[in-house]
C-alpha cells in the first residue's frame, strides 16, 4: 500500500507495528537520532505515529520512555491484544524521570491508543530486564 506522504521520521528503529480495527496502522519505535526536527516534541520518547490505509502518518502523543534528558529512548514493547485488527493495545517501557532502567510499567489502552487508563508497575527496583 502507497502513502500520500512519506513516512515523516528519521532516526527510529526497534519498531513495533499494529493494525487496528478500522485497518488503521499504529506504530511505535524507539526514537536514537538527537537531531531530527521533532525530537523535543516528544523529548525523547518512543515515537507514536497512526495512519490509515493510503492516506498521511500523523503524530500522535508518546507514552512515557524513561529519563527524558536524554537523545535516545529506550525500546518500548507494543502488542494488540487478541487477534489481528484490535483496537486493545499493550504498552510496556519504563516510567519514571530518572536516568535507570526502574519500574518498569505495562499501560493498556481499550480504544486503540488514543487514552491508556491502566497502568501497572512490573519490576520497581533497578534492573535492565523483567526478572
Amino acid at each position: 500500500m502507497a502513502y500520500e506522504r512519506a513516512f515523516p521520521e528519521n532516526g527510529t528503529g526497534e519498531a513495533t507495528v499494529a493494525e487496528l480495527s478500522d485497518g488503521t496502522i499504529y506504530y511505535n519505535s524507539r526514537i536514537h537520532w538527537d537531531k531530527r526536527p521533532n525530537n523535543t516534541r516528544r523529548r525523547g520518547h518512543t515515537a507514536g505515529m497512526v495512519a490509515r490505509p493510503g492516506r498521511e502518518w500523523h503524530i500522535i502523543e508518546a507514552l512515557p520512555d524513561g529519563h527524558q534528558h536524554r537523545s535516545y529512548g529506550c525500546m518500548g514493547g507494543l502488542t494488540p491484544l487478541g487477534c489481528q485488527r484490535s483496537d486493545i493495545l499493550i504498552f510496556s517501557n519504563l516510567d519514571t524521570p530518572n536516568a535507570r532502567r526502574e519500574k518498569i510499567t505495562v499501560w493498556a489502552s481499550f480504544d486503540a491508543g488514543k487514552t491508556w487508563p491502566v497502568k501497572r508497575q512490573v519490576l520497581t527496583d533497578q534492573a535492565g530486564t523483567p526478572r
